[in-house]
């Protein structure tokens, strides 16, 4: 198959797919296999999909995202994301201060 046709078939799947109410990723990882079967060979993208998540999961870098969201949702846990505390307001006063034109 043409590359450049498989691309645009590609995104209208991503798309449908995300129509669909199927998560973002999951639409992403689905068309990326297939893809990459169709343009290699699916004995290729099958392995590729059994190795590339456990090498990028093994990087440190990788790790601060997952990291971000727990500390996020302690934060909302433990009340901090509430306007109605003591320190967003200054923050908030000097964010609009010094972007006064993001109002």
């Amino acid at each position: 198959m043409e590359p450049v046709i498989l691309v645009m078939l590609s995104l209208v799947a991503i798309f449908a797919l995300i129509m669909l109410h199927v998560p973002v990723g999951i639409a992403m990882t689905v068309v990326g296999v297939v893809s990459f079967g169709l343009l290699a060979n699916f004995k290729a993208a099958f392995s590729l999909l059994a190795s590339e998540p456990a090498s990028i999961f093994g990087t440190v870098d990788i790790a601060v995202i997952p990291l971000f969201l727990l500390m996020g949702s302690f934060a909302n846990a433990g009340g901090w994301l509430t306007i109605s505390t003591a320190w967003p307001r200054p923050l908030w006063g000097a964010g609009v201060a010094a972007w006064p034109w993001q109002r």
